[in-house]
């Protein structure tokens, strides 16, 4: 699999950093998949074909329990269109882009959002 498993490192490393605990995270997978498949494209995008989608700006956090799937799914998105970029913000946790108001990462990771926007939608309009 491509780090959707339980085993994956973040996933446990993480744990005692990040606020998004593990039984919301199985919960919310539970309510998802139900009695589907987690490999189907539909419910997981990690197994579509991204290949038709425009460049992707995906961020992580280096502490959230999330971290490994998010640079997996990633890299399937660089895969499928080089244009596509991950970052991932040393020291911080998921969705830590709401910290804006206090948190000078957080800031930055939005601007870098903005400066990506910016290039690819211009590259895209142009088109």
């Amino acid at each position: 699999t491509w780090g959707m498993g339980p085993t994956t490192s973040s996933r446990h490393t993480n744990t005692e950093f990040d606020y998004l605990p593990l039984d919301l995270m199985e919960m919310f997978t539970e309510l998802t998949v139900g009695t589907g498949n987690a490999c189907d494209p539909l419910i997981s995008p990690a197994y579509a074909d991204l290949s038709s989608l425009p460049p992707m700006f995906i961020i992580a956090g280096e502490c959230e329990v999330l971290r490994d799937q998010i640079k997996a799914f990633g890299a399937c998105a660089c895969e499928a269109n080089p244009l596509s970029h991950t970052t991932v913000y040393d020291d911080m946790v998921h969705a830590f882009v709401i910290f804006s108001f206090c948190c000078g990462t957080a800031r930055r990771a939005i601007q870098d959002i903005g400066r990506y926007v910016d290039k690819h939608c211009s590259i895209i309009l142009s088109l």
